[in-house]
């Protein structure tokens, strides 16, 4: 499960989903404010290279095995009537079931994504990537 108000302890190994994007694995390296950013910024390193995001924009899956080695993407494609198709990534989950039950909730309107007024050109879907 996804916890925005989490924070990892130094050296710890986890996913992370920076502004809403797809999660990878991270190393904490700490913590340090900016006044360029007037926020607390998080250090960590992926894949062997040192970076740093703010804190407030980071979601964290203290759950998650960071040996993971695939993340179920849902995916909504929007065909157009000149037979384009825009894709649109609206949820990432470890656990396959919790991305089939979101389309299912998407499905039945309890939860809004897409656009609702072109439902018929609309095409929900589970992508397995592997991290």
């Amino acid at each position: 499960m996804e916890q925005v108000s989490y924070r990892p302890a130094v050296g710890q190994k986890i996913f992370v989903s920076l502004y809403r994007g797809k999660p990878f694995l991270v190393e904490v390296a700490g913590y340090h404010f900016d006044e360029r950013f007037s926020s607390e910024l998080i250090d960590y390193v992926r894949n062997g290279k040192s970076d740093f995001s703010l804190l407030k924009e980071a979601v964290f899956y203290p759950d998650v095995s960071a040996d993971s080695k695939f993340i179920y993407v849902v995916m909504c494609e929007e065909h157009d009537f000149m037979e384009k198709s825009n894709f649109s990534e609206l949820g990432f989950f470890f656990d396959p079931q919790a991305a089939f039950n979101y389309i299912d909730d998407i499905t039945s309107g309890k939860v809004e994504s897409c656009n609702p007024a072109h439902r018929e050109f609309v095409e929900l879907y589970v992508q397995v990537e592997k991290l």
